[in-house]
Order: C-alpha cells, then sequence, then structure tokens
C-alpha cells in the first residue's frame, strides 16, 4: 500500500503512485537563497509562463446552436490557478542548459554569469503537497493538489480542452480538481520536462494576487542539493558554504554529469 492511501490525500496527488518518489527543480542560485533566506515557496500564474498553451482554457469561445445560438468565453467560469513546476528526471542536460548558465573565464574558470546559475533542490510529492495544504486558507485544503502532466501533440492538447468544455453546460460548476486536470495538459514539444506540478486552485471571490508566497521550513521541503556540474572545485565550495550560511543542512550530491570515464578494456 502506497503512503498516500494512510494520508487521506490520495484526491490531491494526481498521476502519482508514491508521493514520496523524489521530484527535483532547477532554481536560480539566488532564488534558491530567497528561499531558504525567507523560508517560502512561490507558486505563479501560468500566465506568466511563455508557452501560448498554458493560457488556452481561458482563451475558449464556447458557441452553441441549439435550443439557440449562445456564445461566450470559458474565462469567466475558470477558477484562479497558482502552481509551481518540478520535474520526475533526477539529472537531465537539456534542462540544466535551458536553466543554467555557465560561462568560463578564459583564465580564472570562473563563471561569469553566477547570477544565472542553477542549483537542482530535491524534494518529494508528499513534502511539497503538505506544505501547501498546511498554508491553505480555510475550507481550501482540497484546492491543492500535485501531479504529473500528461503530454499531447498541439491538436491533442486542443482535442482535450474542447471536450472538456463541450460535456458540460456553460452554468454548470468547475470543481478543483476539474480545474487542476486542465493544468496537467502540455504540448509534447516539452515532453522532456517530464514536469509535476504543485497546483493551488483558488476558489474564493476575493482581488487576486500575481502570486503565493508557502511558508515552509526549508529543511523539510529541501532533502538535497546539486550544484552545476561545470563549475569549478572552488566555486562549487563557495555555493556550499552560500546555501549553509541560509540554514540549509541537507544533503550535497554530486553530479556524474561531465565525469571522465576510463574505461579498460581485458583482451583475453
Amino acid at each position: 500500500m502506497n503512503q498516500n492511501q494512510n494520508t487521506g490525500q490520495d484526491k490531491n496527488f494526481i498521476g502519482i503512485d508514491d508521493p514520496n518518489t523524489p521530484v527535483y527543480r532547477i532554481y536560480p542560485l539566488w532564488f534558491f537563497q530567497q528561499a531558504l533566506r525567507l523560508k517560502q515557496l512561490v507558486l505563479v500564474q501560468p500566465h506568466s509562463w511563455p508557452d501560448p498553451y498554458e493560457q488556452l482554457p481561458w482563451r475558449c469561445k464556447i458557441i452553441k446552436k441549439r435550443p439557440e445560438v449562445w456564445q461566450a468565453m470559458t474565462a469567466p467560469y475558470l477558477w484562479l490557478v497558482f502552481a509551481q513546476c518540478w520535474s520526475a528526471t533526477d539529472e537531465s542536460e537539456t534542462l540544466l542548459r535551458a536553466y543554467s548558465r555557465v560561462v568560463k573565464h578564459p583564465i580564472s574558470s570562473r563563471n561569469l554569469f553566477p547570477g544565472e546559475e542553477g542549483v537542482t533542490v530535491r524534494s518529494t510529492p508528499q513534502n511539497l503537497l503538505r506544505a501547501l495544504q498546511k498554508w491553505a486558507p480555510p475550507g481550501q485544503e482540497n484546492c491543492c493538489f500535485i501531479g504529473r502532466v500528461k503530454y499531447f501533440n498541439d491538436e491533442g492538447v486542443r482535442k482535450r480542452i474542447g471536450e472538456f468544455f463541450s460535456q458540460r453546460s456553460p452554468e454548470q460548476k468547475i470543481s478543483p480538481r476539474q480545474m487542476a486536470d486542465l493544468m496537467l495538459l502540455k504540448r509534447s514539444t516539452f515532453e522532456h520536462e517530464n514536469e509535476v506540478r504543485l497546483i493551488y486552485v483558488e476558489t474564493r471571490k476575493e482581488p487576486p494576487p500575481d502570486r503565493i508566497s508557502i511558508p515552509i521550513e526549508p529543511n523539510e521541503i529541501f532533502s538535497g542539493v546539486r550544484f552545476d556540474p561545470r563549475l569549478d572545485g572552488l566555486e562549487l565550495k563557495e555555493r556550499k558554504e552560500s546555501v549553509q550560511k541560509f540554514g540549509f543542512d541537507g544533503e550535497f550530491e554530486k553530479s556524474t554529469l561531465y565525469s571522465v570515464v576510463l574505461l579498460t578494456i581485458m583482451i583475453d
């Protein structure tokens, strides 16, 4: 039996078999240091992400011809959503180069762009969801989810969003879980991200903020840290000391992505 079956949170885990399986996120180094210093996770609205398909559920027009012509945009019928992206992939060269920039100085070999340097942190769906639900306003605990993204081609995403709206009347209320499911559809162009999303669905009628900050105990959320393997030894030591200064006492992992390999072949 999976541990989530004992927590009463089954419905809040979407597509996740074991909530204690590690998930990973590449933070800008300064942003991770800020998370340690302020003791918070930040969830943002999907409209801030560059992929236009993230906003597609809000940008649909429904047209019904019978019994009389009726049309409306979907946005007024949808809840507000906040999310933070993680990955089920431990180490990916593609993600590393997308989210961490290291350009070496020709003499010192130090990174010329430490402000754009990434650090990979490890957590679990269980710990992330627990923190979100602990923060949630009274009665909103069941508006908190964490789920694996499902990938489809462009037409597949459009088809599933279209089916979602075509199978309901315009006035039919959308549940927080259904809203979370909509936010777990993504184009296969991004499949290499192997994404897991922490999601909060805001169902209260209040002026929406651009983001929400979740108070955390960092050492209960972040169990491991791995710095960019392209850094030299002195820089790695400096980075380790910098996060320890902000209170991180978890594991420091070493990447083998660019490790030199010596292969011995025995010939009889």
